[in-house]
Order: C-alpha cells, then sequence, then structure tokens
C-alpha cells in the first residue's frame, strides 16, 4: 500500500509539472492558422493603408505602358526612330511584361512578396531612369524592357498582397474592385497625362514622371506593408495570368504586326491592328515626317 501511494504521489506531481511548462509556453499549444492570422498585414497595419500603396504601384507600371504612344511622333523628328524602332518603344515594354508576369507571380508567392514589390519597383524606377537618359532608339527601347520586367514583378505581386491583407471575401472583393479600377485609370489617364507633359516639357519628362511615384510606392512599402509568402499558393500568378491572359495583352494595347497609323500623326492614340494598304500608309507618312 506505501509504495502504491508512494507511485500516485509521484504520478500527481509530474502532472502538476507538466501543466506548468504548458502554462509557461502556451504559444507552443496554438493552432498554426492563429500564428499566421498574426503575422499577416491584417493583424498589424491597416489594410487599406496597404490596398493604398500597392494601387500606387500598379498606377504607375499602368501608366507607364500607356502614356508612351503619345509620345511616338516627337520620337520620330527627335530621335530619327523608324516604324519598326516606333514597334519595338512600344512593344519592348509589354513583351517583356507579359513574357515574365507568370514567372515573377509564382516566385514572388513562394519567396516573399514585399521583398518583390521592392525588387519590383526599383527595376521600375531604373528601366525609367535609363529610358529618360537614353540618347537613341537602341538605348531606349533596351530601358523600356527593363521598365517591363520590373512591372512584371510588381503587377502580379499587388494582387497577392491585396490577397493576403484581405481574409473575409467581402473586404476582399471590394479591394480587388478598387484594384483593377486603378488599372483601368492608368491605362486611361496615360495619353491624358503624357500629352499635358509633352506640351510643356521635352519628352524625357514621361519617364521621369515615374520615377518619383514609384519612390514613393517602394517608401511606402517599406513603411507599411508586411512580408508574407505561401508556397501552397504559389500557382496563383499561374492560374491569375492564365484566366486573364487576354486582358493582360489587351490592356496594353500590344500589336506586333503594326504600329497605328493614327498614333504616328498623331492624331489618335487608340491602338487599331494596320494590315495590308494600311501599313503602306503607315510607311508613307513616316516618311513625310522624316522630308518635314
Amino acid at each position: 500500500m506505501d509504495k502504491l501511494k508512494v507511485e500516485q504521489a509521484l504520478e500527481a506531481r509530474g502532472g502538476q509539472a507538466s501543466r506548468g511548462v504548458d502554462a509557461a509556453r502556451p504559444h507552443q499549444h496554438q493552432p498554426a492558422h492563429h500564428l499566421r492570422d498574426e503575422m499577416t498585414p491584417s493583424g498589424q497595419r491597416s489594410r487599406w493603408l496597404v490596398l493604398a500603396v500597392v494601387c500606387v504601384a500598379t498606377y504607375s507600371v499602368l501608366l507607364d505602358g500607356s502614356t508612351v504612344n503619345i509620345a511616338l511622333p516627337t520620337f520620330v523628328k527627335e530621335l530619327g526612330a523608324t516604324t519598326t524602332g516606333l514597334k519595338w518603344i512600344v512593344d519592348a515594354y509589354n513583351l517583356a511584361f507579359a513574357s515574365f508576369v507568370l514567372v515573377f507571380g509564382t516566385l514572388a508567392d513562394r519567396y516573399g512578396r514585399r521583398p518583390a514589390l521592392m525588387v519590383g519597383l526599383g527595376v521600375f524606377i531604373a528601366g525609367n531612369i535609363g529610358a529618360a537618359l537614353a540618347g537613341g532608339v537602341p538605348s531606349l527601347v533596351a530601358m523600356r524592357a527593363v521598365s517591363g520586367l520590373g512591372a512584371a514583378i510588381v503587377f502580379p505581386t499587388t494582387l497577392s498582397i491585396i490577397s493576403d491583407s484581405f481574409r473575409d471575401r467581402g473586404e476582399r472583393a471590394k479591394a480587388i474592385g478598387i484594384w483593377g479600377a486603378m488599372t483601368g485609370l492608368g491605362v486611361a489617364t496615360g495619353p491624358i497625362v503624357g500629352g499635358w507633359l509633352l506640351t510643356h516639357f521635352a519628352w524625357p519628362s514621361i519617364f521621369w514622371l515615374m520615377v518619383p511615384m514609384s519612390a514613393l510606392a517602394l517608401v511606402l512599402t517599406v513603411a507599411f506593408v508586411h512580408n508574407s509568402k505561401d508556397c501552397a499558393d504559389a500557382l496563383c500568378g499561374v492560374v491569375f495570368g492564365i484566366t486573364m491572359r487576354r486582358e493582360i495583352w489587351s490592356s496594353f494595347g500590344i500589336s506586333l504586326n503594326c504600329v497605328p497609323s493614327s498614333i504616328v500623326d498623331g492624331k489618335d492614340v487608340m491602338a487599331k491592328n494596320n494590315t495590308g494598304t494600311e501599313y503602306q500608309d503607315i510607311q508613307q507618312e513616316h516618311m513625310h515626317l522624316v522630308q518635314t
């Protein structure tokens, strides 16, 4: 009996000790999703402030893709750009963007969205500085491609950050709607902003404008956007790109067959497909501009 009492006493002490350890380290017993919720931007910083940051970044990359169209006649006069050169000035950015947006979106989900957004904005800023300082068509085309690479990092990463920040379905739908409106606003206001800049300043101003906007987005990213990554959602960017491939390409007005004649003569900035005799008209208009 004495031996049995001693064993029961030892078991009771062991149970109390284990409960004491558990009480001292309660965080080890919290579910994993609780820890994840505490580390999300919605748990530490304002979700709507994060949305404002990514909207500034998104607007910058979309504005850069559409502003350059209005400057094509200026490139002909001041840089001596040919029809082929005009095509590459427009499409270098768009091709780089559309070619790498799926890859960079997946990498951002896997290795971290905040550093990916920072790197993308940095590359985007460098590309626009180089474009503003370009002294000829080849260097301008190369810098436009660099800017497109930066945009390919920024664009899918902003959507991933929104999805991570807004866990409630209603708020997420509203946030994505605002983000989508900013993409349309960037495309729509590009010709207007570009026309105003060309009226008052030289053509490099359309690229210099992107530098402070992107720098502001970069600073706000460092200050307010929390890092997040999710290997399970790494294919999210691929799915988004596949489902939105038509919208991605058409939103930038990519046309590999021609440069719109309306852009060359500066009367209109809307892209249209030109083939056959219309393409010959473009060449004639270009030669007329070069001669005058």
